[in-house]
């Protein structure tokens, strides 16, 4: 369409005037000058169509934009080069970054939020939900209030945190806080690298642990605790069951507040301690005091050296007392009686082995 030249001037500047006032006299070159400037603006019209598209032929199906898109963008806010903001209050001030919904921040580069109050910081994060933030690269949080804070960490659920390189919180109100850790459930805390913490108040405080069940924790290396209120300090210890303590290293505490305070100590059953390396305590209330000892029974008397093997015969804790034990030595003790089809017994001098029987009242010897 060619440029249009004006052709016509008001005969009266100040406008026209009604009678009885003649100032403004209709005139045959008044009538003439508007004849000519309709017909100069028909010849234009003629001569320069006023083209008119339908909606129907618009074509959209490649519509480019050489710089951002704004719907309802906050106008007080940086606007990032390509960027895409939509929506209520939006905020699009990373270059390629897209936010939609309702107060949505994507500062960082190439970052995407999505949702209400949320905000992605990160470059390439995305945060998406409720007031979710994403400040690390690549990192993602969803959900209710959850925070993903480092490179590559993941957020999910409600205010869960993932504040470490990879790591991932999920559930509702968990904590990954070791690098590639990972807690579920319901107030877990991953705090080892690689860690795991899952359940209910669960907290994988070593590196490479595991504590799952209810308030179990595990604080050593490469320790598990699992159950009700377990807890496994030393290096690869594991405690299960309720209340049960594994202190030593390697060590294995089971059942209800058994517990092992030496390395490769087992202790299982009830209220049960094992306290010297390597030894085993079971039963009700039995402590192995010795390394490699064995106890079972109840309420035995603790020994610290002398016997490899007790049973324990008490009552509580102020009633000990021992029914059978075995020495280093192979000599056996028995608080009751010992009955038997037959006795080997060994000549002290000469080594020669007799059996020793009960036969009609009598007692009768015979060597073997």
């Amino acid at each position: 369409m060619s440029e249009y030249t004006p052709v016509y001037t008001k005969p009266y500047p100040d406008g026209w005037v009604n009678l009885p006032e003649k100032k403004t006299p209709v005139t045959a070159e008044v009538m003439s000058a508007y004849d000519d400037a309709i017909e100069t603006i028909e010849e234009y019209l003629q001569a320069n169509p006023i083209e008119q598209a339908e909606a129907a032929d618009i074509d959209l199906t490649n519509l480019v934009v050489q710089n951002s898109i704004s719907l309802r963008r906050n106008p007080d806010t940086p606007i990032g080069q390509g960027s895409t903001a939509v929506g209520a209050g939006t905020t699009a001030s990373g270059n390629g970054s897209h936010a939609e919904g309702g107060g949505t921040t994507a500062g960082g580069m190439y970052s995407h939020a999505e949702g209400n109050g949320t905000t992605a910081t990160g470059p390439f994060s995305h945060a998406e939900g409720g007031g979710t933030t994403a400040s690390g690269q690549g990192c993602h949080a969803e959900g209710t209030a959850t925070s993903a804070g480092t490179v590559g960490s993941h957020a999910e659920g409600m205010n869960t945190e993932a504040s470490a390189q990879a790591a991932h919180s999920e559930g509702n109100g968990t904590k990954a806080q070791g690098q590639s850790s990972h807690a579920e459930g319901n107030g877990t805390i991953a705090g080892g690298d690689f860690s795991h913490a899952e359940g209910d108040s669960t907290k994988s405080g070593g590196n490479y642990s595991h504590a799952e069940g209810k308030r179990s924790e595990s604080s050593g290396e490469c320790a598990h605790s699992e159950g009700n209120a377990t807890q496994s300090v030393s290096y690869a210890s594991h405690a299960e069951g309720g209340s049960t303590t594994a202190n030593g290293m390697y060590s294995h505490a089971e059942g209800w507040e058994s517990s092992t305070c030496a390395q490769a100590a087992h202790a299982e059953g009830t209220g049960t301690v094992a306290n010297g390396a390597s030894s085993h305590a079971e039963g009700r209330a039995t402590i192995a005091g010795a390394d490699y000892q064995h106890v079972q029974g109840k309420y035995n008397v603790e020994d610290t050296y002398k016997y490899a093997h007790i049973v324990g015969g008490g009552s509580s804790d102020t009633d000990r007392k021992n029914i059978h034990t075995l020495d280093w030595e192979g000599n056996a003790e028995y608080a009751g009686t010992v009955k038997s089809a037959g006795l080997k017994l060994t000549d002290a001098v000469t080594g020669q082995e007799y059996v020793l029987t009960v036969s009609d009242g009598s007692l009768e010897i015979t060597a073997v």
